[in-house]
């Protein structure tokens, strides 16, 4: 690929080459306009079934109801998100004392 060849044949595979980068974006315009679309028809269904539930399935005593992803997290990353969805601005907390759990200095050490 990189011996002597003429101007014609340089031109050439510059051509080919910006065909090629043509084709390549058109294809991730096509990609990106199909998944902009599918993304957007997840986020209707999602909000249409939250309606529906909202609607019929009203939060007893005015209990907020957490995400189900919350469930999974540690006790640290759980009041983190519970901060990120009421808006409020992350603050850190204390490690979990390992003696007894709770929150504290992080090193087991009885007060």
């Amino acid at each position: 690929m990189f011996g002597l060849i003429t101007r014609r044949e340089l031109d050439r595979e510059v051509a080919s080459l910006r065909k090629l980068l043509e084709q390549a974006e058109w294809e991730w315009a096509d990609w990106y306009q199909k998944f902009r679309n599918l993304h957007a028809r997840l986020a209707k269904s999602i909000a249409a079934e939250e309606r529906r539930q909202g609607a019929s399935d009203p939060a007893p005593n005015d209990v907020p109801t957490e995400p189900a992803f919350l469930a999974h997290l540690d006790p640290i990353s759980r009041s983190i998100w519970r901060q990120r969805l009421a808006g409020r601005s992350f603050t850190h907390h204390p490690a979990p004392d390992s003696a007894t759990g709770n929150p504290g200095d992080g090193g087991g050490s009885t007060r």
